[in-house]
């Protein structure tokens, strides 16, 4: 069996080039891998042109669940204890904040 599997995907259901994200996920997803990163980012950007629309593309990294689990299970088990140790000694009084970042674009 594969240990990873980097795919090409893409994002919009409309784009016949490339497998929508969302379908190869749930797919890898049933047979014991996970998401783990994209890279080499085509654009982000998507331009609606009534001919010839610009869908944006991205190579999308899967890893097997165990080979995961073997790199950083010991590593997120000190981080639960942790967490739960600062839990008991806050009661709670600690509070989370929520960012939401827009950004303008102009037409030049």
């Amino acid at each position: 069996m594969f240990l990873r599997s980097n795919i090409e995907v893409g994002f919009y259901r409309e784009d016949a080039g490339h497998t929508e994200f969302c379908d190869v996920l749930e797919y890898l997803k049933g047979v014991g891998f996970q998401f783990f990163a994209l890279y080499d980012q085509d654009s982000i950007v998507f331009v609606a042109h009534p001919v010839q629309p610009r869908f944006p593309w991205s190579n999308a990294l899967f890893l097997r669940n165990d080979l995961v689990a073997q790199k950083y299970e010991a590593q997120y088990a000190r981080w639960l204890a942790g967490l739960s140790r600062r839990s008991r000694r806050s009661r709670g009084r600690e509070g989370h904040t929520v960012m939401l970042v827009a950004y303008q674009f102009r037409a030049e």
